[in-house]
């Protein structure tokens, strides 16, 4: 019979793996699709916000890029684990999601900030200025970025009461 609490520990470290793989993945699409902005756009004003945006999603690419292979390790070290090394992993975890989610927020709002000016200097529209630059960000965050986080964490309180 299986160790309950290691295998427990390796299922969460699992299916944090997976999770950061579908993050990864999605980082990944949106870098390359503001590359693809970035490269076709034809108003300057636009690529200080979209390469603010791009270096976003690369800095978020990597970020998780790094979180992916640290957990790979600590996936094939689950056996030799006790349960503070399980409850200090579901710390850093819980940290490494709230940094993350800051960092893509902060970067996000900003460079949308930075997309609205460069549109109201082009287009001379405050109305669309302003649905760029703070409807977008501010729905996006609360719709699906906070909700996203939050959900994450509550599951990880789940898997580490769990373990």
């Amino acid at each position: 019979m299986p160790d309950e609490p290691a295998s427990r520990y390796g299922q969460a470290i699992g299916l944090a793996l997976q999770r950061n793989r579908k993050q990864l993945r999605f980082a990944a699409l949106v870098a390359v699709l503001i590359a693809a902005l970035l490269w076709r756009t034809q108003w300057l004003t636009l690529r200080p916000g979209l390469a603010l945006l791009l270096m976003g999603q690369l800095c978020a690419t990597a970020m998780l890029l790094y979180r992916t292979t640290v957990l790979s390790k600590a996936l094939a070290e689950t056996r030799s684990r006790s349960r503070s090394d399980a409850l200090a992993w579901f710390a850093s975890e819980q940290t490494f999601v709230q940094r993350l989610a800051l960092f893509e927020n902060a970067l996000r709002f900003i460079g949308f900030f930075l997309l609205a000016y460069g549109f109201w200097q082009a287009t001379r529209s405050l109305w669309l200025a302003f649905a760029i630059g703070v409807i977008y960000p501010v729905a996006a965050y609360f719709g699906i970025g906070r909700t996203n986080t939050q959900r994450t964490l509550r599951e990880l309180q789940v898997q580490k009461k769990e373990t």
